[in-house]
């Protein structure tokens, strides 16, 4: 008797198992790319707190090696050099690794806040990009920073001095640097080094004037913004945005709001849009600068004994200003 051989063959996967490995695929993805780009954000944010921690240190050197802080303009007291117009950034450059860079500047010419920042005179420099002043998190321009120095709760330069003296009852209001009567030894910070920031982060610019984004840009408020309740009022009021800022902190280079410093008037990433009630080529007037970033719920600060820390968007204001200030004698232990 013959018996043929009978082999049983399959042609494809059934529809049903198709759906069912798909599903499974679609299971997997779903799970997983969200924790990868949770880490990755998470290592974004830790390499952001690393190189703010870096120019604490460097705040640190330059104070060690010169027994004074960085000069904000010319009115740290016992300062006999020239006005300085470069940045505390700019000041700090020889700690961070890059002295041909900072020999290389002419602080008595600075970029300008046009579109973009010009300089005829350091018009290399302003187009060097210096790593250390960048957050992976944000997507900055060659030459640009992330980082900027606290000016305390002060809402503008003119907020806090008229014609070469301090206004009465406005010095509480400064940071390290704020108004133009800085602290610029570590115990002339009577609220302590560990309890007053130095630095912290704001997102840069998006670079478009055509388009207002309230987390990068600058709105022009209608009324000055000689306190920091005026200032919150104005930001408040912004209707009309046509008229904003979109190029700041395209450069490291120049001293002020316009690019290398942020206050305290409001807290982390706040709803309200930053607002100055002017501005000019190199800085603006009066008004709020917050810190802002893209990390979730926060911002990195460094404080002035060089330790960093992530402040969350939730912080009470009166904190968030204690922290601000060098001198007012708040209590901050809860934050």
């Amino acid at each position: 008797m013959n018996y043929k051989s009978r082999r049983t063959t399959r042609a494809a996967f059934t529809i049903v198992e198709v759906l069912v490995v798909l599903g499974i695929l679609t299971l997997i993805l779903s799970i997983a790319i969200p924790g990868v780009m949770n880490v990755r954000d998470s290592s974004r944010k830790l390499q952001c707190m690393s190189r703010l921690r870096q120019i604490g240190i460097a705040t640190e050197s330059f104070y060690a090696s010169r027994r004074r802080y960085p000069v904000f303009w010319a009115s740290d007291p016992g300062y006999q050099g020239p006005m300085r117009n470069d940045s505390v950034l700019a000041q700090l450059l020889p700690y961070l690794d890059q002295q041909p860079l900072h020999d290389s500047i002419n602080p008595e010419s600075m970029p300008s806040m046009g579109e973009p920042p010009t300089s005829k005179v350091n018009s290399e420099v302003i187009k060097t990009n210096v790593l250390a002043f960048v957050c992976p998190s944000d997507d900055v321009p060659s030459g640009g920073t992330s980082f900027r120095t606290n000016y305390g709760t002060t809402t503008g330069i003119h907020a806090t001095w008229s014609w070469g003296k301090p206004l009465p009852g406005k010095l509480e209001e400064q940071g390290l640097w704020g108004g133009l009567r800085s602290a610029n030894q570590p115990g002339k910070i009577l609220d302590g080094l560990s309890n007053t920031v130095f630095f912290s982060e704001r997102l840069v610019g998006d670079g478009d004037s055509s388009v207002f984004i309230p987390s990068r840009d600058v709105a022009k408020s209608g009324g000055y913004s000689h306190r920091p309740a005026d200032a919150i009022a104005n930001c408040t009021l912004v209707k009309d945005v046509s008229e904003h800022a979109s190029y700041l902190g395209w450069s490291w280079l120049p001293q002020g709001y316009t690019h290398t410093a942020y206050n305290h008037v409001m807290t982390p990433n706040s709803k309200l849009p930053d607002c100055f009630d002017s501005w000019n080529h190199h800085t603006m007037a009066q008004g709020a600068m917050t810190a802002r970033s893209y990390h979730a719920g926060g911002v990195n600060v460094v404080f002035g004994d060089a330790s960093s820390r992530f402040i969350s968007d939730s912080i009470a204001l009166e904190v968030w200003r204690a922290l601000g200030t060098n001198h007012g004698g708040e209590v901050t232990n809860d934050f």
